[in-house]
């Protein structure tokens, strides 16, 4: 940090004063930098929540598209989640059996009991989980 000084007469008591002119400090700077980089930011933010309240009518025909989809996504899990309970509903805990098929042709068979509930509890958790997501996803979407 660099001082200046400069001899002054005092017409006081005739001696010479010395006064020193500071820079500013770095701590001044960076205050000032931090402001001007918020009051940035805060326009930006302005500008986002215009978007979003005021959208043009593209927009608005682009999330309506988004909010399809979402809709027939929504559909289809509760679809899936009707034919779980509709399945569980009809087994008779006797004869079960659970067939995986590729489509190159391979074809694998579970017919134990236990295994088959632990892999329809997973399967019902997945879609419970997946429909509580796509439910919010849609109360919370604006067009």
């Amino acid at each position: 940090m660099e001082t200046k000084t400069k001899e002054k007469n005092s017409k006081t008591n005739g001696k010479k004063q010395t006064a020193t002119a500071k820079k500013p400090t770095p701590k001044a700077t960076e205050k000032k930098e931090t402001t001007s980089a918020k009051e940035a930011e805060k326009t930006e933010a302005v500008k986002k929540v215009a978007e979003i309240l005021n959208p043009t009518a593209e927009q608005r025909i682009q999330r309506l598209e988004v909010f399809q989809q979402l809709g027939e996504r929504k559909k289809r899990i509760d679809s899936k989640a009707d034919e779980l309970a509709k399945f569980r509903a009809g087994n008779d805990n006797v004869s079960q059996k659970m067939e995986f098929t590729t489509d190159c042709g391979y074809r694998f068979t579970i017919s134990h009991n236990g295994t088959i509930e632990k892999l329809l509890n997973v399967i019902e958790d997945d879609l419970h989980t997946l429909k509580e997501r796509t439910d919010a996803e849609v109360q919370e979407f604006q067009i």
